[in-house]
């Protein structure tokens, strides 16, 4: 009662403790009990001087709640730990943000900077900042001072360097510069020794440092789409798990490479003449290997002590023959070959995609020549001797028992549970975060738990031969998929999900009961190359996929539509999208 004769004899200051430049001041008041301040998409165009000074000036109607208990007592607010700006129309952050020591997480991402204030350099605490989709032509060097920080997020920017020594950031874990118009990156970089994530890809980069190969913790590094003709050697970075190089100016393949770790090795869309054996033969966790568009006229007949590859992509090159010996290689499930002037493997075979090659390179192979027995068609986990105990894994028994029955440990990233008569998904997979392959194929599942996003560095999922019909919204959370295998299922349509995975590339749905291509869909995942929707229902072909252009290898095989007829879908995928885009209407 009191509280209220107070607000009526003040009624400017009544207005000032409902809003605060478009903030309002209940908003203020819950972050001043939380410590957290989301101000995104609300158009602002400049932060409110209120904001930088939550922690320091008493509320409006302080003088009104004097003595009251709860959670009225403003003095017993807390500092403010997060703020979020994004979204927003901001040009610029002052020099009060200096006011706010006590945070941790500083996003501002999609706005208008072209500048920091030199005061962030004051903020020791921040453990997160997030610039990204800014136009911040240089980064202002009181950043470097920030040596708690995990996470520094500059892609989309107009960067055109870095301060010298950015290499300060010594517990930085992540590092995105992508989408900048950097040409050189510091060689301080090279003593981020925490840093496990590096984006460089799409800049101006004409060159790499040598300083690379001491990041021993890194694991995924990415600078595809720059100009870089050399590349330093990383036999030190023995944790690397993907390398993305695709897009550059590579005639060689790099000197050094990490032999245990690497799953993924991106080189396609660079100028490389050969595959050198003696630098990839030492890939011995090696999956996925892309060569596409390249010029590559000779695949070696030792690319078969590849014993782990499972997808392979040598579309556009120059080869016209293949070992025959290839068709032994026990893993390989995806071999992309359209592009290339092969002689001897008839046009139909290679319709009929990988499965259809291997076993026609296999019944080439001379009767006399020594045959490598498979080893692992069913697992990639069979029971193996550790190197060092030389104890004996123990083999996946009982799923529902426990973790350990699946054979997982902190440094396992490929998991294979595909042929062990599973009806339901073994949930304890879900708290293995540091999967980045699994294949639960060949099982009686018949539905996937919203639990799988979880598992955010995961980037192949291979659902294949199951009893699935759809895919959880929860997938999206795992947004480094880049292979979908959900063949041999029950899916109607192409689940929804899928276009809200920036990083899709291959999807593989052969053999179900898909009636319709949605193109909106396809249309939406920015980077589709490969779409495999042979043996469905589909009874016809919307002109509208040819403007899918990202696609490069396009399987519509043995499906009820007649038009485009086999004659056109037997020239490839170019033909087929060609003869679309044809077809559309005009306006």
């Amino acid at each position: 009662m009191h509280r209220g004769r107070g607000r009526r004899l003040n009624p400017g200051f009544q207005a000032r403790a409902v809003t605060t430049s478009g903030v309002s001041e209940a908003l203020l008041k819950q972050a001043r009990q939380s410590g957290q301040l989301n101000l995104s998409n609300r158009s602002l165009e400049s932060v409110p001087s209120s904001i930088w000074r939550l922690n320091l000036d008493p509320p409006p109607d302080s003088s009104t709640t004097f003595g009251t208990a709860g959670d009225d007592r403003w003095w017993d607010q807390v500092d403010l730990v997060k703020l979020i700006l994004a979204d927003n129309l901001i040009r610029e952050l002052s020099e009060e943000i200096q006011h706010l020591p006590a945070l941790t997480v500083l996003d501002v991402h999609d706005n208008r900077l072209t500048s920091l204030p030199a005061a962030i350099g004051g903020l020791e605490n921040l453990s997160k900042l997030i610039l990204s989709h800014n136009s911040l032509p240089s980064l202002q060097p009181a950043v470097t001072v920030l040596t708690n920080l995990k996470q520094l997020k500059l892609d989309h920017n107009a960067l055109s360097d870095l301060p010298d020594n950015l290499g300060q950031l010594l517990h930085l874990d992540e590092l995105d510069l992508s989408h900048n118009k950097l040409t050189t990156l510091p060689s301080s970089i090279g003593e981020m020794r925490s840093l496990k994530t590096l984006s460089a890809s799409h800049n101006q980069l004409t060159s790499l440092p040598e300083s690379l190969g001491k990041l021993r913790e890194l694991k995924t590094l990415s600078v595809s789409n720059n100009k870089v003709s050399e590349f330093p050697p990383l036999s030190s970075v023995l944790k690397l798990e993907v390398l993305e190089l695709q897009y550059n100016r590579l005639t060689t393949l790099p000197q050094v490479l990490p032999g245990t770790s690497l799953v993924q090795l991106h080189l396609g869309f660079n100028q490389l003449t050969k595959i050198d054996m003696d630098k990839i033969s030492t890939l011995t966790s090696l999956v996925h290997l892309d060569l596409r568009d390249n010029k590559i006229q000779v695949v070696p007949d030792e690319i078969v002590k590849l014993t782990t590859l499972e997808r392979m992509d040598l579309t556009n090159n120059n080869l016209s023959m293949l070992p025959y010996l290839m068709g032994n290689m026990p893993r390989l499930k995806s071999l992309m070959l359209e592009g290339n002037t092969l002689r001897g493997i008839r046009r139909d075979i290679l319709h009929r995609g990988t499965t259809e090659v291997l076993k026609y390179l296999r019944s080439r192979i001379p009767s006399d020549t020594p045959m490598e027995e498979p080893q692992h068609h069913s697992t990639k986990f069979t029971p193996t001797k550790q190197r060092s105990s030389g104890q004996v894994t123990p083999p996946i028994s009982k799923i529902d028992s426990g973790v350990g029955d699946l054979g997982l440990s902190p440094e396992k990233k490929k998991l294979d549970l595909s042929k062990k008569s599973l009806s339901k998904f073994p949930m304890e997979v879900c708290e293995h975060r540091q999967i980045i392959d699994l294949a639960l194929g060949h099982n009686k599942l018949t539905a996937v738990p919203p639990e799988i996003g979880q598992l955010t560095r995961i980037t192949v999922l291979d659902l294949r031969s199951n009893l699935l019909s759809s895919l959880p919204p929860e997938l999206a959370e795992c947004s480094r998929l880049v292979d979908v295998v959900i063949s041999f299922n029950r899916f109607t349509e192409l689940p929804s999900v899928l276009c809200r995975l920036g990083k899709l590339e291959n999807i593989i749905a052969n053999d179900n009961q898909i009636n319709s291509i949605d193109v909106t869909l396809l249309s939406q995942i920015p980077g589709l190359a490969c779409l495999d929707l042979q043996n469905n229902s589909i009874g016809q072909v919307p002109p509208q996929l040819g403007t899918v252009t990202t696609l490069k290898h396009l399987q519509l095989g043995g499906n009820s539509f007649r038009v485009p007829r086999a004659a056109i879908l037997a020239k490839g995928t170019d033909a087929i999208l060609e003869y679309l885009r044809d077809r559309m209407p005009t306006s």
